[in-house]
């Protein structure tokens, strides 16, 4: 017993010493299935890594795995998942559960309910917790008052009596997330946008590991990018990115027309807004990709060069004339197709759901469509419902006639496609590459179809 006793003491030392997290938890319904601890590389593309994954067996699992400081993990079981932060060296004792109800109209993101086993108050969780609580109380109440502007008062209040808990001060992970979630708070109520600017970007690092901050710095910079590359001083930066293709000279046409003392902060800001304007073509694609790749091996930071290298990566998927993702899925016969079943024509493809009333109402203009352009176009419809039942009584109502085929069990086609909403479309041409990504819709698409060759 002694012995025992002193081994697990070593491997739990060992444990600690090395930084090991360690996740004990239990969850019912998902017998057989792998349940995986994922860590989020940049909060732009949120690329992700697996850190650690299990089969869960008799409704319980343990995940472990090594971080250096504190991290946000994401719990994903399938197309199911919830988060969770995690501190170096440290046990975690959890339970997790689904509400299909509850989940029933989410088609990207189904979420796992997580409890904590004795929870500690003073631990990332309980304070992060604790603190989105209160914001969201705030928020709910004084919502009226927010959008109209006349909420000075009360937020100034908020603010001071959020920042003064001590709770929140001895954990630097835990002051920065409430410190941006409140600069976030600030931002959209009174404070003007170069008021923000001094107070909290300024002088501050960029951290690429708190999603609050990340929130607040994209939500304060969203479209930014795309009105300075149309206005007088976004004439050279755009001459920088797309004829020169100069690193530096980007860098410091950025710093001189957004007042940024440091190449830190403008290459995140050059990263996120040709993320932003990407299939916009307000930059050109390629010298969009050219000027991350550059990113990726100068950038002043590790952050910033993963971030690039992750954006690059994903943008490159999605580029015109890239090759489109395959699937592998089935359609009501249970007969399989893939992309590439469909080459000699080009192909108009479509993930949609039962619950999303444009999807349906589209569909309507895809049969019209589809009897105009079906001897030179593929049509394809991917549902992205629960089940095949949807699917199946769509067709019966209605039995349009193209390929209609169901996203099963291929959780990740979602990802590979980049399909953030439904429906979304895209435009394959005869050899499988990409015209246009997230293409219009069938009320706008006929033009394209009809000057196809």
């Amino acid at each position: 017993m002694k012995l025992k006793l002193f081994l697990l003491l070593v491997v739990s030392c060992q444990l600690a010493l090395a930084g090991i997290v360690r996740i004990e938890g239990g969850i019912k319904g998902f017998e057989g299935k792998t349940i995986s601890a994922n860590k989020v590389e940049d909060f732009i593309s949120n690329d992700q890594t697996v850190l650690s994954e299990q089969t869960i067996s008799n409704g319980s699992f343990v995940l472990e795995f090594d971080v250096s400081s504190t991290q946000q993990i994401i719990l994903q079981i399938e197309d199911k998942s919830t988060s969770m932060f995690v501190n170096p060296a440290k046990t975690y004792k959890i339970g997790l559960s689904y509400d299909a109800e509850a989940n029933r109209a989410n088609a990207f993101k189904k979420f796992l309910d997580i409890s904590f086993v004795f929870p500690d108050p003073l631990e990332t969780n309980s304070l992060i917790r604790q603190f989105n609580r209160n914001y969201q109380d705030f928020f709910s109440e004084n919502y009226k008052m927010i959008v109209l502007k006349k909420a000075n008062k009360e937020t100034e209040e908020f603010v001071k009596k959020q920042r003064e808990k001590p709770a929140y001060q001895n954990d630097k992970f835990v002051k920065d997330y409430v410190t941006y979630g409140l600069a976030n708070l600030e931002d959209i109520t009174y404070l003007s946008k170069d008021e923000v600017f001094a107070k909290y970007i300024l002088e501050q690092p960029v951290l690429h590991n708190n999603k609050e901050y990340m929130n607040f710095i994209t939500q304060h910079y969203k479209s930014d990018f795309e009105k300075l590359t149309l206005s007088g001083k976004g004439q050279d930066l755009l001459k920088a990115i797309t004829f020169d293709k100069d690193y530096t000279k980007t860098i410091e046409e950025i710093k001189k027309a957004k007042g940024f003392k440091n190449d830190e902060l403008a290459e995140f800001y050059l990263c996120f807004g040709l993320f932003e304007v990407f299939h916009t073509k307000r930059v050109n694609q390629t010298a969009s990709l050219n000027m991350l790749e550059q990113i990726n091996k100068k950038a002043s930071n590790s952050g910033n060069r993963i971030l690039a290298e992750n954006i690059k990566q994903q943008l490159s998927l999605y580029g015109k004339n890239q090759k489109a993702p395959n699937f592998n899925l089935k359609d009501l016969n249970g007969d399989v197709f893939q992309l590439s079943d469909f080459k000699g024509k080009v192909v108009y493809l479509n993930f949609w759901a039962d619950w999303s009333i444009p999807s349906l109402r589209e569909m309507q203009i895809i049969k019209a469509l589809h009897e105009k352009y079906k001897d030179k176009v593929h049509f394809i419809s991917i549902n992205v419902d629960e089940g095949t039942e949807k699917l199946s009584k769509l067709q019966k109502n209605k039995n349009y006639p193209w390929t209609m085929l169901h996203y099963g069990d291929d959780y990740k086609v979602r990802e590979r496609f980049d399909v953030k909403t439904v429906p979304t479309y895209f435009l394959i041409d005869v050899d499988g590459k990409m015209i246009t990504p997230f293409a219009p819709g069938p009320t706008d698409i006929e033009k394209l179809l009809f000057e196809l060759k």
